[in-house]
């Protein structure tokens, strides 16, 4: 089976099982996969690398992943979106998961009435669909972060982006822990060391400061 569906995924040597494993499940749906091999480097180098490629190509849409990604088709429309990827013109989102659902306290309530529901948001962060070639690159100096840095940069811009809430997808590699931390307590400096950079940079003292001046 094969489809116009294109996906560029981003790796890492050390994570060859991950990789082939979720390189299969897509194939296996008949999408052209795309690999980006990052070793050595943090994540928005290796994404503004394909960034650049849809950039400079004919390609009208851009949908990139990190490569222990793939999909829960049994929830809600992800079966019909694997088959046909929603494009939301000039914008940018991301798709669920649980994680984010716990996260961001979703309530879920009418999402099975067989319509996509969406919601504007920056939780921009591992799976991408981009149909703007006017997108920004991510910040290469944040050590973490960097997805919803760039969304900000997005938002500052006038490039929306979305949370599509009823596509749902699937973490490969939760057991396998951060590639560039040892443990919970180094990633959860890593990730205030980037909070603290992004304040800076914007010149706020939290989130919400940004959100309520572009996001909501």
């Amino acid at each position: 089976m094969t489809t116009k569906n294109r996906i560029d995924l981003l790796t890492h040597a050390g994570r060859t099982d991950i990789t082939n494993k979720t390189k299969s499940w897509w194939q296996a749906n008949g999408w052209d996969v795309h690999l980006w091999d990052n070793t050595g480097h943090l994540p928005a180098l290796g994404r503004n690398k394909i960034i650049e490629d849809y950039r400079s190509s004919d390609r009208e849409v851009l949908i990139m992943a990190d490569d222990d990604i793939t999909l829960y088709t049994h929830r809600y429309l992800t079966a019909d979106w694997l088959k046909n990827p929603v494009i939301k013109s000039n914008e940018v989102y991301t798709v669920n998961s649980n994680h984010k659902m716990h996260y961001m306290a979703q309530n879920s309530t009418g999402w099975d009435n067989g319509v996509h529901h969406w919601r504007v948001s920056d939780m921009i962060g591992q799976m991408y669909v981009i149909a703007n070639k006017n997108i920004p690159q991510q910040d290469e100096t944040i050590p973490a972060l960097e997805d919803i840095e760039w969304a900000w940069q997005c938002f500052a811009q006038g490039i929306k982006c979305y949370m599509l809430n009823t596509v749902f997808l699937r973490e490969q590699s939760t057991d396998k822990g951060s590639i560039f931390c040892k443990d919970r307590a180094e990633r959860k400096q890593v990730y205030k060391q980037a909070e603290t950079q992004m304040y800076a940079k914007w010149q706020i003292t939290k989130k919400a400061d940004f959100r309520k001046k572009y996001v909501n």
